[in-house]
């Protein structure tokens, strides 16, 4: 697992161990399901936490890896007993089609307001997540992928919920959630049912699903905060510093001065009435399509300038040792993602 703004990942199955009798001191029965004593200790914890979970549930929907047999067509829906086993050292027992702490997260509900469950596209099947009584599917999105695989997916839809949590600090796991699903659309797919046609061929049938593309996610909001050492241009997307250093080894940071514009703004080293950098970033989108850095300055020290997209992350950095003469700074292909659209 991993934690970023009050959200949790995972990229692989849950549990993909069985539950035989040799294990039975490890799990116990609910409502006729086997369950890892695991899985109520975290269902327990999830209780307390205001935290949102993305969860990975890898088996393709209707499809069952059955040891080194091909894919068997079966619905992904809690526990198989464990039949195909028998020729290996284990006793049978019951194999989690699903993820067994999904499923108890789901059955005890437990939680469930702050799960998100992630399906993918595969071969333009929708793949994970889908369950035969449909209990998963108010509880999923699906998110496009570069492997159709619902480890790459989960990732994606766990950045989407990291930004959402960074420009909504207020909002709760539960409201995470309900926002994630109001940016998903509806679309029509195709799922695998688990039945077959006479040659065991199998037949894919519509399902409507919450998906998740690309385009529909907005950028984060811009998040620059000024203060004495940072400034921020175009509507606070862009934070700005430098940092200067002379010859003789001494060092600090630009500070803002009063002046300045949306645009454009002014930086003081030793003393508020004596400026000594200007630096400007504008919108060249009707040009070339990018955000431009120009930037001057009258002095000889040493110089970082730091320019960072805070929609993106992406920074600039432009540099002169102590001593050098100062050059103007007349980046038009500074930010080339800049102008796309929002979405």
């Amino acid at each position: 697992m991993a934690r970023g703004g009050g959200v949790f990942w995972t990229a692989t199955d849950n549990i993909s161990f069985l539950y035989t009798p040799r294990f039975e001191a490890e799990w116990f029965l609910q409502n006729g399901r086997p369950f890892g004593r695991e899985a109520r200790a975290f269902a327990a914890w999830m209780r307390n936490q205001d935290t949102l979970l993305i969860d990975s549930v890898e088996n393709a929907t209707g499809v069952s890896r059955t040891g080194g047999h091909p894919f068997e067509p079966v619905y992904c829906d809690d526990f198989q007993p464990d039949a195909w086993w028998h020729d290996r050292a284990y006793p049978r027992g019951w194999f989690p089609l699903c993820g067994e702490v999904s499923d108890y997260i789901v059955h005890s509900g437990v939680g469930i307001d702050k799960v998100v469950f992630v399906g993918a596209f595969r071969d333009r099947l929708a793949s994970g997540a889908i369950r035969a009584d449909g209990v998963f599917a108010p509880h999923t999105i699906y998110v496009d992928s570069a492997d159709g695989s619902t480890s790459q997916a989960t990732p994606v839809l766990a950045a989407y919920a990291t930004s959402l949590a960074a420009s909504n600090p207020s909002l709760s796991a539960a409201g995470l959630k309900r926002e994630l699903f109001a940016l998903a659309v509806d679309e029509v797919v195709d799922y695998r049912t688990g039945r077959t046609t006479e040659s065991g061929t199998i037949v894919p049938e519509k399902r409507t699903v919450k998906v998740l593309r690309p385009g529909q996610f907005p950028k984060p909001a811009a998040s620059c905060h000024s203060d004495q050492a940072t400034l921020c241009l175009q509507d606070n997307r862009y934070a700005v510093t430098v940092e200067w250093s002379t010859i003789d080894g001494d060092s600090g940071s630009g500070r803002v001065a009063g002046a300045g514009t949306a645009d454009s703004g002014l930086f003081y080293f030793f003393d508020a009435d004596n400026w000594e950098m200007l630096v400007k970033v504008l919108d060249g989108c009707g040009v070339n399509g990018h955000h431009w850095v120009f930037a001057a300055s009258a002095t000889d020290v040493g110089l970082d300038l730091k320019v960072t997209d805070t929609q993106t992350g992406f920074s600039r950095r432009y540099t002169k040792d102590p001593g050098e003469a100062a050059r103007a700074i007349n980046d038009v292909g500074a930010f080339p993602d800049a102008c796309a659209p929002s979405g």
